[in-house]
């Protein structure tokens, strides 16, 4: 039995489950129940610790607050605040050791835990300008892409290593950590389970940071903006479980 590891509780979520709704700027707290399934007893040097994703205005560390024995569960919770910004977003977390060892939850250890939240904007008798063009949207690029680990590929024409003009890669980091990485200003946020209109892509918080897609089921949205600030979605298609190919479908609006 290895000293550090993670058993997520039944259920893991005690507040704040996935996709849960928040309004601009609202506090919250989120508290996962975590059971000690390894051999060394977690001590008050052990911290919970932002790992991936959006930070949501969280504590980057917090420390456990009694000791967990072997067997035992305890309720980490941290204080978060939804964006200002409506869309979804998800903040990935893993526990610390004094040591410095990350781990995390899933069949290796390696998986963060996490919060997902959808930020919603409610009519208010004064509306916020919209973002939206008034044009009707026109497709300029429907395509699949295969990417093996370390491949990226260019949203504009789902070319593959294009150097330059890729917009995003695909990674396996630390611990079999597995990313998509916005490149050269291209930027990306995780969607939801339906797909996204160009409306809804426009009004996203996208972002220039590595996601996370340890646990993220497939058929998932990402709404992004390409390096050339062309909107469009992709979606998590197959990832294969050998040699860890990943295929997403990719749709790039032409903003007239």
């Amino acid at each position: 039995m290895p000293c550090n590891r993670i058993i997520p509780a039944n259920p893991v979520d005690i507040t704040i489950p996935d996709n849960t709704s928040m309004q601009p700027g609202e506090s919250f707290t989120k508290t996962w129940r975590l059971i000690n399934g390894g051999s060394c007893a977690w001590n008050s040097q052990y911290s919970v610790i932002w790992f991936s994703g959006e930070i949501l205005s969280a504590p980057r560390v917090v420390y456990l607050n009694r000791t967990v024995n072997p067997g035992e569960s305890v309720d980490i919770s941290v204080d978060m605040v939804a964006p200002d910004r409506s869309g979804y977003y998800q903040s990935n977390w893993k526990l610390n050791s004094p040591s410095g060892q990350l781990f995390g939850i899933g069949p290796t250890g390696n998986s963060p835990f996490w919060v997902r939240i959808l930020v919603e904007k409610h009519d208010t008798p004064t509306p916020e300008p919209s973002l939206t063009p008034t044009a009707t949207p026109v497709i300029g690029m429907t395509g699949i892409a295969n990417l093996m680990p370390n491949d990226a590929v260019d949203l504009e024409t789902a070319l593959i290593n294009q150097n330059k003009a890729d917009d995003l890669s695909y990674t396996i980091e630390a611990n079999n950590v597995a990313q998509l990485n916005p490149l050269n200003g291209a930027r990306l946020v995780m969607y939801g389970g339906k797909p996204p209109s160009l409306q809804d892509c426009m009004n996203t918080a996208v972002s220039e940071e590595p996601v996370v897609i340890n646990g993220v089921s497939m058929g998932v949205y990402f709404c992004y903006i390409t390096n050339e600030g062309k909107p469009g979605w992709l979606r998590l298609v197959f990832r294969n479980a050998s040699d860890l190919n990943l295929t997403m479908d990719i749709l790039t609006w032409q903003l007239p």
